[in-house]
């Protein structure tokens, strides 16, 4: 990460109204003779989209990861929509020293960012590994911060208790 003060604060504040922290997840069954265990696997990625490309070049350059490319164009696309581009930075080792820079600097994404640094502690050291067989309480406290996670995307910053001091700040 080479950027200074003053551009993780930019960042946060981009990020804050722009970004966003997605999960997905994958649940497969072994291909072992016998069927085998359950794979459950977790990834969070970060992305920023923008029509213009500059800002993201921005962020690029701060946190030292992720890629910045043309943003493919889905089924649902509009044809009055502009082409736009996507910074995308995934991987637990990638985007946790970003999360932890942004923890303190963000506002309105800081409960989703506590949130996803949870979930990449609870990996450990190694980073998120999707041969790694679990336990089953290991499992389903992962999918309960994985809940929470989507639940908060979906809430106001100004409705959560324990966020109402830093926001009125």
């Amino acid at each position: 990460m080479s950027g200074n003060d003053l551009d993780w604060a930019w960042m946060a504040g981009f990020f804050d109204g722009e970004g966003c922290i997605r999960v997905n997840e994958y649940q497969r069954k072994s291909k072992a003779k016998g069927g085998g265990p359950t794979r459950y696997q977790v990834t969070l990625v970060m992305h920023i989209v923008q029509v213009d490309r500059a800002p993201l070049d921005r962020v690029l350059r701060i946190t030292g990861t992720g890629t910045v490319k043309p943003r493919k164009k889905w089924k649902k696309w509009k044809k009055n929509w502009q082409d736009s581009y996507e910074w995308i930075a995934g991987g637990s080792l990638q985007i946790k020293p970003v999360l932890e820079k942004l923890r303190s600097l963000c506002v309105l994404k800081s409960p989703q960012i506590d949130a996803a640094l949870e979930l990449l502690n609870s990996y450990g050291t190694r980073g998120c590994n999707g041969n790694q067989r679990l336990a089953s309480t290991a499992i389903e406290e992962r999918k309960l911060i994985v809940d929470r996670i989507k639940k908060l995307k979906k809430t106001r910053i100004c409705d959560l208790p324990q966020y109402a001091l830093r926001w009125n700040t």
